[in-house]
């Protein structure tokens, strides 16, 4: 689950399924709006957990589609939550910072300040060769995104 605070008092959701999430594989989200007149940057935050211990160092990484409007989006995303099934269109996204995975199971956090490029956002999260699958329970993963303070909404 992704959820986008617009200002802190008016949460949006936008929704990414990363149960399961395969080694190799990578899921997006659906489409973030931003508002009008949104902020100049947010935070990012992914917390996640895997099924079985991954190898240490390894990646889990996060994509990030900008979009003018609320089609036509870069870089093969779709603004829905589904597969995005073509790794190699990777490339034509903004990479964020990555969670460098330790080998265990515990919770996993990485966060991020962002310069937002566009009003529309998809996120893509890339499980890239962890050699294992991201925990099956829903509750193990959150997505957030939330405006800097300096939020012009």
């Amino acid at each position: 689950m992704t959820t986008f605070y617009k200002t802190q008092d008016t949460p949006v959701t936008a929704t990414i399924t990363l149960d399961s999430l395969a080694s190799g594989s990578a899921r997006q989200s659906t489409l973030i709006d931003l508002g009008a007149n949104h902020a100049s940057e947010v935070l990012i935050r992914l917390r996640t957990k895997w099924a079985s211990a991954p190898t240490s160092g390894t990646l889990l990484r996060l994509f990030a589609a900008w979009c003018e409007t609320n089609s036509n989006y870069p870089g093969g995303c779709s603004g829905s939550d589904a597969a995005f099934s073509d790794v190699d269109d990777l490339r034509n996204l903004d990479e964020l910072k990555p969670l460098v995975a330790d080998a265990d199971t515990d919770s996993q956090v990485a966060a991020c300040h962002v310069r937002v490029q566009a009003r529309y956002l998809v996120l893509v999260v890339y499980n890239d060769a962890t050699g294992q699958a991201l925990s099956g329970t829903g509750s193990d993963h959150a997505l957030t995104v939330t405006p800097h303070s300096d939020a012009g909404a």
